[in-house]
């Protein structure tokens, strides 16, 4: 990922998540794990795209 400053950092997550509305969750999303993992991925692009290397420090 890049940082406001265009440093490519390496980011290694663990996401713990719960699921609350069961029925909604199995009905409405195809892939709960791909669609975790992918605003996942999404946030955590757009924080560093947003800040510089030192401020993710």
């Amino acid at each position: 990922m890049l940082t406001k400053d265009n440093i490519t950092v390496d980011i290694d997550t663990c996401v713990y998540y719960r699921i609350v509305h069961p029925k909604v969750a199995f009905y409405k999303i195809a892939d709960i794990v791909i669609s975790v993992a992918e605003v996942t991925y999404a946030t955590l692009r757009t924080i560093c795209g947003e800040n510089t290397l030192q401020d993710l420090l």
